[in-house]
């Protein structure tokens, strides 16, 4: 760790071409009152991404660090290796295609952690932009996070609103929990993490833009008729399980991930009985045997599920 930077901005690119300056700007128009470093890890793009980069390093040397890639290795392991070279005392996240909306929000969170010792990270409200531009609210964010906000499956925001302290070398463990949980998903990873440190705050404001790449929802695409995708149910509920262990073998904390589960399994037979595949149903199978939360609990996630789903088809 390096006294003199107090942030450290992780960002990860692939194929960012049409959004990484506005992500690289919205970091720059910061008004701090500390030094802080920018640790990109590009995961091979095709696109003109790693020249941008390269442009911004050579305008701002002091600023950037950049991990350019000859071989894609995949989203978590890319955003572990950025993470342990992270040199700052914080360590907030930015992806090439997000963006920050207010020139204070890097400050607000640092001035928040220095002044609460006993938090360990902090997020806030944001924005989300659609393929047409259009910008709307995803939901309210608001005082601390808990480990009942966890277990319903909340976030206390999106990655690009976190902001946590730099624990990942205190020698406690080697915290490859984010790129060994899943290849894909590290939100609720890095999430975790900051509640078996501390307490996690969020802040009302929106202070940032999550771009949403489909309008098609993704209950469409891996639960209809015409599902094509491939059915995530039990991968998902295997990284849900090896977070929940993690926590309770390395930190003797026990999280649950209650709401996350028994989703996998409704959504696995809800799968099942519109494909009747025998695909499905060793994944369905697969995903009742692995659960291992509440079963009285379970069920009764499954009906407020099923009843959500009947009011929606309604609307």
């Amino acid at each position: 760790m390096d006294k003199r930077i107090k942030v450290s901005i992780v960002m990860l690119t692939y194929n960012h071409e049409k959004y990484i300056r506005q992500a690289i700007n919205s970091i720059l128009m910061q008004k701090t009152s500390f030094i802080y470093e920018i640790v990109v890890g590009d995961d091979c793009s095709k696109d003109c991404t790693p020249e941008i980069l390269n442009e911004y390093k050579t305008k701002y040397p002091e600023i950037f660090n950049l991990v350019l890639r000859k071989k894609n290795i995949g989203v978590t392991r890319n955003l572990y290796d950025v993470c342990m070279k992270c040199r700052g005392e914080y360590i907030a996240f930015l992806e090439g295609d997000d963006y920050w909306t207010t020139t204070d929000k890097l400050q607000k969170q640092v001035d928040f952690l220095e002044n609460h010792t006993d938090y360990s990270g902090v997020a806030h409200d944001y924005l989300m932009k659609d393929n047409s531009g259009k910008e709307y609210s995803h939901r309210k964010s608001n005082g601390e996070y808990t480990k009942k906000e966890f277990a319903l499956g909340l976030l206390p925001g999106q990655t690009g609103t976190m902001c946590m302290r730099n624990f990942l070398h205190d020698g406690v463990d080697d915290y490859k929990i984010i790129e060994n949980a899943s290849p894909n998903i590290g939100d609720r990873t890095l999430v975790l993490l900051m509640l078996v440190h501390g307490k996690v705050y969020s802040f009302s404001e929106k202070m940032s833009v999550y771009r949403v790449f489909s309008s098609e929802s993704s209950w469409s695409k891996s639960l209809g008729k015409g599902a094509t995708t491939k059915n995530p149910q039990y991968e998902d509920m295997c990284y849900y399980k090896a977070l929940t262990q993690y926590s309770g073998k390395v930190w003797g904390i026990k999280i649950s991930a209650l709401s996350n589960k028994s989703y996998c399994v409704y959504a696995a037979i809800a799968r099942y009985r519109l494909t009747k595949t025998k695909q499905d149903k060793e994944v369905l199978l697969k995903t009742v045997k692995a659960y291992d939360e509440s079963y009285i609990l379970l069920i009764g996630c499954c009906i407020y599920l099923f009843l959500r789903n009947v009011i929606i088809k309604r609307k």
